[in-house]
């Protein structure tokens, strides 16, 4: 059910589509000029938990990843319950 992970590889590659992905679950398939990602919450048993406040080591670990991996920009929604709190946590270890 669903596409396979070189399938879809192999899309965004050939047409330049933004791969959007949290970082701390999964490496982008593909790296473009833009990046975008997505922090819904902590994964438990396949559920997300939206009520997860990310801890300093988590968004530190983010953060290092989306810099290895930025090309020209990268843009970072936080879409959890504490979304506010994190985004300004995060902005500030940049």
């Amino acid at each position: 059910r669903g596409w396979s992970e070189e399938g879809v590889k192999r899309f965004v590659g050939e047409f330049d589509v933004i791969d959007v992905t949290d970082p701390l679950v999964r490496i982008p398939l593909h790296h473009g000029d833009v990046n975008y990602y997505r922090l819904h919450g902590r994964y438990e048993k396949g559920r997300i938990v939206y009520s997860h406040t990310y801890t300093d080591a988590e968004l530190g670990k983010i953060r290092e990843r989306v810099i290895g991996w930025n090309r020209e920009e990268s843009f970072m929604y936080f879409n959890n319950s504490n979304m506010c709190t994190d985004a300004k946590r995060f902005k500030a270890m940049l």
